[in-house]
């Protein structure tokens, strides 16, 4: 997406960019390429509060099959929440001043591009990886304890009917598969039969992004190889924070003649339910 104005600060070498430009250089390309904001992926959702409570229901409430007329017994639902705090992705970028002028789409879709690669690497390794590291969102698949552990050696696609039924077991609705390029790639060229051509994912057109017994195959470079999740958009979501901020500085880099972009985007990830998502780890064809 683009801006039609030119990159600008104020007297004081600051700006703040206006939301329809953050809007149309960060936010919209970013959900976009995301895998975390994949809407076969999760439910993303925004927030203007600093935590996020997603309610978990424990225990259900009762329906009885009732005669006309007579009392209707009540049942207690209980609940119990989980607390997300979405967490501080920051970028910085310098672009020349004759860039910052420049007013064409062009020259605004190339800064939007930078900084939302940025954020997209960031958020997606982040949702994929197990983070350590105290700044960083705890909520991603990586970090999930409890979900459903299956393994393949990726010579059919007997582990994709294995996640769709353990995941409805646990009351989800297997939606898309996430791989590594790599993991993807074995996939792609599995065959219906021996000496067939044809793939086994469908149709080859679709390339790399097929479908596996009728799950879409996405694929992220940020997904550890050897590492596939099973994912129910239903129970996975990804929470922004409003507030998203571009702001733009010609003092940092005053001597160079660079223009300073600072972008910020606070993102946490949230999965009451880990049995709903599959991890499928990818072993040799002699189990190891």
């Amino acid at each position: 997406m683009a801006v039609n104005t030119p990159i600008k600060t104020n007297t004081n070498g600051a700006a703040a960019i206006t939301p329809e430009q953050i809007g149309a250089l960060v936010e919209a390309p970013v959900r976009e390429a995301s895998v975390a904001f994949n809407d076969l992926v999760s439910t993303a959702v925004t927030t203007d509060s600093h935590d996020y409570r997603i309610p978990i229901m424990l225990e259900d409430g009762d329906v009885e099959w009732t005669e006309e007329g007579d009392e209707i017994a009540p049942s207690d639902l209980e609940f119990d929440e989980l607390k997300v705090t979405p967490k501080k992705a920051a970028g910085l970028v310098g672009i020349t001043s004759e860039l910052a002028e420049d007013s064409s789409p062009d020259a605004q879709s190339q800064v939007g591009r930078s900084l939302a690669e940025k954020l997209v690497a960031k958020v997606d390794y982040a949702f994929l990886n197990k983070q350590t590291a105290k700044a960083a969102p705890k909520g991603g698949l990586g970090n999930l304890v409890g979900t459903t552990n299956l393994t393949t050696d990726l010579s059919n696609l007997d582990f994709v009917a294995e996640a769709i039924s353990a995941i409805e077991l646990a009351g989800g609705n297997l939606t898309a598969l996430i791989a590594n390029p790599a993991d993807a790639l074995v996939l792609a060229k599995l065959k219906e039969s021996a000496g067939s051509n044809k793939p086994l994912l469908g149709d080859a057109s679709e390339g790399l992004r097929a479908r596996a017994l009728g799950m879409p195959v996405l694929t992220s470079r940020h997904c550890p190889k050897g590492t596939i999740y099973g994912v129910s958009r239903g129970d996975v979501q990804t929470i922004l924070r409003k507030g998203t901020t571009l702001v733009v500085d010609r003092s940092v880099w005053f001597t160079r003649d660079l223009v300073a972009i600072r972008s910020i985007m606070r993102v946490e990830f949230g999965v009451p339910i880990p049995s709903r998502v599959a991890v499928i780890t990818v072993q040799d064809l002699d189990g190891s």
